[in-house]
């Protein structure tokens, strides 16, 4: 049986620990001097040397070879199996036997977050005033599960994640004597994908090695890419450039290449994050449609359905263009009150059809008079419909900054005022349910009272499919080109038989 790279090449002495500069000096310092603690506490991401630190520790307090792998007096405790109170009360009573030919009994609790509230209390006592000859190394990825009354018994050490370029550094060297063939580019790939972990890295390394059944074709980024599962990086561009064009249906072209290729949902976001948190450095700037993806990718990886949200988002990336016109849709309609389109109203039927000519009499850059007319279908007044837009465009202003998450499901509802009810009108159900939420929706109401001078009540609900239009009192509706016909039905494609709402 092979031994891996990452069993292989664990760190034997503190000298060839790597990128925890800050922690080995000062335990050699500890060491030369000879004052040594009782309980010690590594802290850290997984990977990093917290375990391989601990048995170069008790070695070294025992004056034992680098060679030695096991020892009577170094007692390993994997606290995940561990956890009971049980073995904790038996690990308390061994701990009073002396060691059998060492200077010190060494203890290693990895994972001791695990323990049960029960063990810890029955390790407390034992932690504080341990026999002389008995040190405790403890281990733990997630620091905040521990008790306050353990921590405060050790010395402390935080480890931090390894850097990508101390990582590809010491990939060279393994590859070099392990004899791969493989480019810069893929080594510093792989170590990215560790993200911090060294020992992530180099079995991503032993898996790749033999990719080839030749052993002097070097392996490359797409190489890796593949085997991981990672998007190619073209196809990450490919996709951002059609997100700044705005390009839906190269957006969900790309989206189904992916898809097809089996790459995770997760992943294709990570990358894609990641891509775009480079874009910001090197130009050292920002913009409100990047920031808002950046920020709704995080969701992808904990849904349900990842890839159907990774599409959701993708799609509404290129709707805030679209939102920074919105203010002139909003004004031609206080210009125009009893004219509407498709995209913010749906067509209804009046028993008094408004005439051509007095809509055309109407100026664009001018507020039309107050009216008494009133539309008898939903028994509201212009005034008020005029209102309901104002106060809108208030809230949203108000929202941006302040609640980003919130401001972004907003603007794309469409808000109409029967009495005292406001109705939002969400495309996707998803918008629906977010702003129906407790939290949102009191702040939403809360502003909405303010700015309408009234209490109101807020219902949230998904625009309906509209029927064709046939009677001759109903108003015309906008005519659309045929660009976003094409690209509904690809979307349509993508979503399978789900109903499409067109806008």
């Amino acid at each position: 049986m092979g031994n891996a790279l990452y069993r292989k090449y664990r760190s034997s002495s503190l000298d060839e620990v790597i990128g925890q500069d800050h922690i080995t000096t000062t335990l050699k310092n500890s060491l030369k001097t000879g004052k040594i603690s009782h309980a010690y506490l590594f802290t850290g991401p997984r990977g990093v040397g917290k375990t391989s630190i601990a048995r170069i520790l008790a070695r070294e307090v025992n004056n034992l070879p680098e060679s030695t792998t096991e020892h009577l007096d170094i007692i390993e405790i994997d606290a995940a199996s561990n956890r009971r109170i049980d073995e904790i009360r038996d690990l308390r009573e061994k701990a009073q036997i002396a060691p059998s030919n060492a200077t010190y009994k060494v203890y290693i609790i990895d994972e001791v977050h695990m323990l049960t509230k029960e063990a810890f209390n029955a390790l407390l006592k034992t932690l504080e005033e341990p026999p002389k000859h008995v040190i405790f190394i403890l281990a733990t990825t997630e620091l905040h599960k521990l008790p306050e009354t353990i921590v405060s018994r050790t010395q402390r050490f935080t480890f931090k994640p390894i850097e990508v370029a101390d990582a590809v550094d010491h990939l060279k060297q393994i590859a070099k004597k392990e004899k791969i063939a493989i480019d810069t580019d893929a080594l510093s790939l792989l170590a990215e994908h560790g993200r911090g972990s060294f020992r992530d890295s180099l079995s991503f390394l032993d898996q790749i090695r033999h990719i080839h059944s030749d052993s002097k074709t070097k392996i490359t980024t797409d190489d890796v890419a593949s085997l991981l599962g990672l998007p190619p990086r073209g196809m990450i561009v490919a996709l951002v450039t059609a997100i700044e064009q705005n390009d839906i249906k190269a957006i969900l072209t790309s989206a189904q290449q992916l898809q097809e290729k089996g790459i995770d949902a997760a992943k294709v976001a990570r990358e894609l994050s990641a891509f775009l948190r480079g874009q910001f450095i090197s130009s050292g700037s920002t913009d409100s449609q990047k920031l808002h993806l950046l920020r709704d990718l995080i969701e992808v990886q904990g849904s349900s359905d990842p890839y159907g949200l990774l599409e959701l988002v993708l799609l509404q990336s290129v709707t805030v263009d679209e939102n920074k016109t919105r203010p002139e849709t909003a004004a031609a309609e206080l210009e125009n009150p009893n004219t509407e389109t498709e995209e913010v109203k749906p067509v209804r039927k009046t028993s008094q059809p408004i005439k051509p000519s007095a809509q055309s009499e109407v100026k664009v850059d001018k507020k039309p008079p107050p009216t008494k007319s009133i539309d008898t279908s939903s028994n509201k007044s212009i005034d008020e419909a005029s209102t309901i837009d104002d106060a809108w465009k208030l809230i949203l202003e108000e929202l941006k900054g302040r609640h980003n998450t919130l401001y972004g499901m907003a603007r794309m509802a469409i808000p109409k005022l029967d009495g005292n009810e406001c109705i939002l009108e969400c495309r996707y159900n998803f918008h629906a349910k977010r702003l129906s939420d407790s939290h949102h929706k009191s702040i939403l109401v809360s502003s909405l009272n303010k700015h309408l001078n009234k209490e109101v009540a807020l219902t949230c609900t998904v625009t309906e499919k509209r029927p064709a239009q046939k009677d001759t009192n109903e108003r015309p509706s906008i005519a659309t080109d045929s660009a976003p016909k094409q690209s509904l039905e690809a979307i349509s494609n993508i979503f399978g038989d789900a109903e499409v709402l067109e806008s």
